[in-house]
C-alpha cells in the first residue's frame, strides 16, 4: 500500500551546507575503537544469524536489513559512530529499527557505539579537551539516557568545565585588579579592591588571589601600621577612618583598627593619668591629704587607681601618701586622738599592711575605746568611699552606710554631720564627670540611685532631665553611626546588588530626613549615586541593568538631585538600546542553523538540548523547516504516520554555521530499494 499522502508543506530549505562548512574528515580511529568494533562484528554475526531465523521478515526484507547492517557495521569500524550527518552508525541503525524493531544485532551495536563514545569522552577528559569530552558525553546520553555511567561522566566534565571558566574569570578578574592599582583606582565599583574580592568569592582556596588581596589589603593599611609604630595613634586612627568603609570587615583592618583604638586609650589615659600625678604631688605638697573634701590627695589617688590601679607610679604615690598620713597622725595623736586613728585608717587604705600604720592604729584605739576607736574607723570608710565614689553602694560598704553608722555611734558628729550633707553634691559632680567622658548608662544608674536616696534634692531632680536628653543624643548618634557604617557597607560591596542598595537607601533617606544637613550622610548619598551609577554604565546584562535602572527610579528623589544619577537618567536610554544590541549580537554569535528533514516527510515530535531540554518548535512542525539554535548538542524525534517507532537523530549545531539533521523512513519495498541501488 501507497504511504498517506502528506500535509501541504512549504518549499524545502536546502539542507547540505557549502563544501567549506562541511566536516572535515574523521580523525583515525583509535586502537580502543578497533577493540570496540570487532566486538561489535563478532556481535552483530551472531545476532544477524539469530535473527534471521526468526525476525518474520520476508527475504528481501531480511536481505535489506542485513545490508543495513553491514553499512552500520561499516561506518562504526570507520568512526562514524553520530556523524557526519546521513552517513553514520546510529542513523543507519535507525532504519533497522524501523523495519525490525527488536533486532538484537542493531540493539547490540548502539551499545557498542554508546560505549565506544563514552571511551572517547574520557579520553578527552584526560587530555583537558572539555568541550569535546561534553560533546561526546551528550552524545552518548542521547543514546542511552538511563546510563549511570555516563551520567557520572557528564557531572565529572561539567565539573572540570566550570572550573576552568572559573580559572578564566579569576585571571580576567586579577588582571583587571592589576589594571585598576596601575590606574590609581584601588576603590569603587570597578576598583582594585572590587575585583580582588570578586577573585576571593570565586575561587576561595585560591593560593595566588588570596595573596595578591592580602598584599593589597596591607599597602593600603600601611600608613596607619606606620603610624602606630611611630607611636602616633591619632594619625593612625585618622587614616582608618577612612579606609573602614572599604576595608571595615577584612580581618586585617578589624585587628590593626583594634590595636590603634587601644593604643589610643592607653594614649588618652596615660594623659590623663599625668595630670591626676601632677594634682595629686601638688596635694600632697600642700598637706591636702584628706581635706577638703572636693580636692584631696587621697581622693586624687582613688582616681588614679581606678584609671590604673597597677602602674608604679600611682603605687609610689600611695606609698608617698601613706606615710604622709601616717607623720600627721603621729602629730595628731596627742590632740586629737580620733584623727589619728583616721590618719591610719586612711594609710592602711593607701598602703595596706603598712607596719607604722599598722602600730598608730594600735596605740590609738587602746587610749580610745571600743567606740571613738569604731567612730574614727566608721569616718575614715566614709572618706574613703567618697573618694572611690561608692557613695550609695553596696550595702555595708558605702559612704552613707558608714556615716549612718558613725552617726549611730555620735549623733552630734560634725564632721560626719557635714559629710552627710555634702553627699548629695558630691554625687552629682561624680554623675557629670561620667557624663562628660560619655559613660551615660553609668552616669543615669549612680544618679538614679541619688534621687532614691534624696527625693528632696533639687538639684539631683534637675540633672535626671539633662542626662537623660544626653543619654538619648548619644544613643540617636551611636544609631545613626551603626547606619551609616551599614550604608557604607553596603554601597563597598561587591559584587554591587540592587536589593542591597535599596536597604542602603530607606536608611539613607531615613537619616537625611531627621538631619538634612548631615555632612557625612550627603557624603555617602553622593557615594551611593557614583557606585550605582557606574555599576549600570557597566552593566553587561540586561537583567542586570534593569534592575539598577529599577532601583534608580525607585529612589529618584534621594539620588535624583546628584550629578551621576542625573546624567545616568539621562543616557539610560541609549545605555539600554546599546547594551540590547551588543546582547542580541552576542546571541547571535553563539547560534547555529539547523535544517529538519525527513525521506519522505515526517513531523518533528521534539528536539532535546543536551540538557535534555525541549526546544520550542513551530506550530507546523513538519519537514521540512529550520531552527535557529545556541551552538550545541540535540537529538531531534521524528514521527511518520505510516511508521510504527519515531526515528531520533543527533546534531551537532556549530555557532554561525548550518547543521542538517535527516531522518529516513523506508516505506518502499526491499525490491525497489536494491533496484533503485542499482542492484
Amino acid at each position: 500500500a501507497r504511504p498517506p499522502a502528506p500535509p501541504p508543506r512549504r518549499p524545502a530549505a536546502a539542507t547540505a551546507p557549502p563544501p567549506s562548512r562541511r566536516p572535515a574528515p574523521a580523525q583515525p580511529p583509535w586502537l580502543w575503537v578497533g577493540l570496540a568494533v570487532a566486538f561489535v562484528l563478532l556481535a552483530v554475526g551472531v545476532g544477524l544469524w539469530r535473527w534471521q531465523a526468526a525476525s518474520g521478515l520476508s527475504e528481501d526484507e531480511r536481505a535489506l536489513v542485513g545490508f543495513w547492517l553491514k553499512d552500520a557495521e561499516r561506518m562504526a569500524a570507520e568512526s562514524k559512530l553520530v556523524s557526519p550527518p546521513g552517513d553514520n552508525a546510529y542513523e543507519t541503525l535507525q532504519k533497522v529499527l524501523q523495519k525490525d524493531p527488536e533486532n538484537a544485532a542493531a540493539q547490540a551495536l548502539l551499545e557498542r557505539i554508546s560505549q565506544a563514545m563514552r571511551a572517547e569522552a574520557e579520553a578527552a577528559l584526560q587530555k583537558g579537551d572539555f568541550a569535546l569530552a561534553r560533546d561526546k558525553a551528550d552524545q552518548a546520553l542521547f543514546l542511552r539516557k538511563d546510563d549511570a555511567q555516563l551520567a557520572e561522566l557528564k557531572q565529572r566534565i561539567d565539573a572540570a568545565l566550570a572550573a576552568g571558566e572559573r580559572k578564566k574569570q579569576l585571571e580576567q578578574l586579577l588582571a583587571g585588579a592589576a589594571a585598576a592599582q596601575r590606574e590609581g583606582k584601588p576603590f569603587g565599583p570597578d576598583g582594585a579592591y572590587a575585583l580582588l574580592t570578586r577573585a576571593r568569592t570565586l575561587a576561595p582556596d585560591d593560593a595566588a588571589a588570596r595573596e595578591r588581596l592580602d598584599a593589597f589589603i596591607a599597602a593600603q593599611l600601611a600608613p596607619a601600621r606606620e603610624a602606630l609604630a611611630a607611636n602616633n595613634p591619632e594619625r593612625a586612627n585618622l587614616a582608618l577612618i577612612g579606609l573602614r568603609p572599604e576595608l571595615g570587615k577584612e580581618p586585617a583592618f578589624t585587628a590593626l583598627a583594634d590595636s590603634a583604638a587601644q593604643a589610643q586609650r592607653a594614649a588618652g589615659l596615660e594623659k590623663q593619668l599625668l595630670a591626676l600625678l601632677q594634682r595629686a604631688e601638688a596635694e600632697l605638697k600642700a598637706g591636702h591629704l584628706a581635706e577638703p573634701a572636693t580636692a584631696n590627695a587621697f581622693l586624687s589617688l582613688g582616681q588614679m587607681r581606678e584609671l590604673a590601679p597597677q602602674d608604679a607610679r600611682v603605687q609610689a604615690y600611695a606609698a608617698s601618701l601613706a606615710a604622709a598620713l601616717v607623720a600627721d597622725g603621729r602629730r595628731a595623736a596627742a590632740a586629737t586622738p580620733q584623727r589619728a586613728l583616721e590618719r591610719a585608717e586612711l594609710a592602711l587604705r593607701a598602703e595596706p599592711g603598712r607596719a607604722d600604720a599598722t602600730a598608730l592604729k594600735g596605740e590609738i584605739e587602746q587610749r580610745l575605746g571600743q567606740r571613738l576607736a569604731d567612730i574614727g574607723r566608721a569616718l575614715s570608710l566614709a572618706k574613703q568611699a567618697v573618694a572611690e565614689q561608692r557613695f550609695l553602694s553596696p550595702a555595708g560598704g558605702s559612704a552613707r552606710s558608714a556615716l549612718d553608722t558613725v552617726l549611730k555611734l555620735d549623733p552630734q558628729n560634725a564632721e560626719a554631720q557635714q559629710l552627710l550633707a555634702e553627699l548629695p553634691r558630691r554625687l552629682a559632680e561624680a554623675v557629670e564627670a561620667r557624663a562628660k567622658e560619655k559613660q551615660t548608662a553609668a552616669a543615669l544608674a549612680l544618679l538614679r540611685e541619688g534621687v532614691a536616696a534624696f527625693p528632696a534634692d533639687a538639684g539631683l531632680k534637675d540633672l535626671v532631665a539633662r542626662v537623660e536628653a544626653q543619654a538619648q543624643a548619644e544613643q540617636r548618634e551611636a544609631d545613626s553611626k551603626a547606619a551609616r557604617e551599614r550604608i557604607a557597607s553596603a554601597i563597598a560591596a561587591t559584587p554591587v546588588r540592587s536589593d542591597a542598595l535599596a536597604t542602603a537607601a530607606t536608611a539613607l533617606a531615613a537619616l537625611l530626613a531627621a538631619d538634612p544637613r548631615d555632612a557625612e550622610a550627603l557624603a555617602l548619598r553622593a557615594r551611593l549615586a557614583e557606585t550605582v551609577a557606574a555599576a549600570q554604565r557597566s552593566a553587561t546584562a540586561l537583567a542586570e541593568f534593569d534592575a539598577l535602572q529599577n532601583f534608580v527610579r525607585g529612589n529618584e528623589k534621594l539620588l535624583g538631585a546628584e550629578p551621576a544619577v542625573a546624567a545616568l537618567l539621562r543616557d539610560a536610554g541609549a545605555l539600554r538600546q546599546k547594551l540590547e544590541q551588543a546582547e542580541a549580537e552576542r546571541l547571535a554569535a553563539l547560534q547555529g542553523e539547523l535544517v529538519l528533514n525527513a525521506q519522505p516527510w515526517a513531523n518533528v515530535e521534539s528536539v532535546l538540548d543536551g540538557n535534555r531540554k525541549a526546544v520550542s518548535l513551530p506550530g507546523d512542525a513538519s519537514t521540512p523547516f529550520l531552527l535557529k539554535l545556541p551552538a550545541g548538542n540535540y537529538v531531534i524525534t521524528f514521527r511518520h504516520p505510516s511508521a510504527s517507532k519515531p526515528v531520533t537523530v543527533i546534531a551537532k549545531v556549530e555557532a554561525q554555521r548550518r547543521a542538517v539533521a535527516n531522518a529516513a523512513f523506508p516505506t518502499i519495498s526491499a525490491e525497489d530499494y536494491f533496484s533503485r541501488a542499482g542492484w
